[in-house]
Order: C-alpha cells, then structure tokens, then sequence
C-alpha cells in the first residue's frame, strides 16, 4: 500500500483559518481600553521626608493633601498576547499626559525603561507606569486602570542636601474617575 501523500492547504483554508483565528482573539483585543480615556486623580493620602525647622532634622511626616491631577491616555494600539505564564493577554499601547491644577499644559508621562519613549504599555495584567514632573521627570505614577487607585511618588529633596521644609520626598496614594468623554 501506498503512503497517502499530503496535499497542501489551500488558499481557501488558509483564509479559513486566519478568520477563525480573529475571532477567536477579537474579543480578548475588544476588553482593552480601545478608546480615548480622560481620568480626574485625587490624593486621599501623602506621607514622606520632611524637615522640621524647629528641630532642625529630617523626619517622617504626613503632609497636607493639595494633590489633584487629570490624567489623559490617548489610545493607540492593542493586541493580543500571551503573558509570561502563558496566558491570554491585551497588550494596549496609550500616549499619557498628566496636568495638575497648577499648570495648564499637559505633561507628558514617559517610560523610562524604554529610552524616554511617550508611549507607555499596559496588559490586563500590569498597572500603567510612567514618570512626569519636569528635568529627569521626578514622580513616578502607577495606576490599576480596574479598581482606578493610583500610587505616585515624588523623589525630589533629601538627596539634594538643601534644608528646606516641605519639600522632601513623599508617597501619594488614592483614586481615579473616569471623566465622560468630551466631544
């Protein structure tokens, strides 16, 4: 008996498989974030590095909470992957800016693990990180784009060697709203 010869898959099997295959991974691309988002954050919490005047000494300290921001990601890519365990994942691709209520402009928000690039990365399983705040951009933001609670830390002061109350080191922690999408 004659082994049975293999026939190669046809162009029309081949588009069979590649439509499957998107639908399949459409829907895991569709639970990204494929739009635009605006974000209002609130500090709920600020503790940190302070110098005391009056003892002359750097201490911790909780501080005054005046820390508001809006934060802007600008949609520009997903698809899907699989994760470091092998597992289904959305790999989505934002621009993010961050503006205070003490500027006006935006600022925009760089990830410094891959060479000061605006274009930040998140997965479903990762929080969105990135660093702002001016010259060797001095705050570093995380926040869990699903339960919206945001980490920022500010590195300024202490290191410096410059004594100066209220303006040492500090960790921000509290959330984020969606704000509705302007027209």
């Amino acid at each position: 008996m004659a082994p049975k010869s293999k026939k190669p898959i046809a162009r029309s099997q081949w588009r069979c498989l590649w439509i499957l295959g998107a639908l399949v991974l459409a829907p895991l691309a569709a639970k990204a974030q494929s739009r635009n988002v605006e974000f209002i954050c609130v500090a709920d919490m600020v503790s940190g590095l302070g110098y005391d005047s009056g003892s002359q000494k750097w201490k911790a300290m909780t501080f005054p909470i005046e820390h508001k921001f809006n934060l802007r990601l600008k949609f520009l890519s997903a698809k899907a992957t699989k994760n470091i365990f092998d597992k289904d994942d959305v790999e989505t691709k934002y621009e993010v800016a961050v503006t205070t209520s003490a500027q006006k402009t935006p600022t925009p928000c760089v990830d410094f693990g891959r060479g000061l690039t605006t274009e930040i990365t998140v997965t479903e399983f990762s929080y969105l990180s990135c660093y702002w705040g001016g010259l060797g951009p001095s705050r570093q933001l995380r926040l869990n784009l699903k339960n919206k609670r945001f980490l920022e830390v500010y590195l300024h002061g202490y290191l410096d060697g410059e004594d100066v109350p209220n303006t040492g080191p500090a960790l921000l922690g509290g959330s984020c709203k969606e704000l509705p999408p302007s027209r």
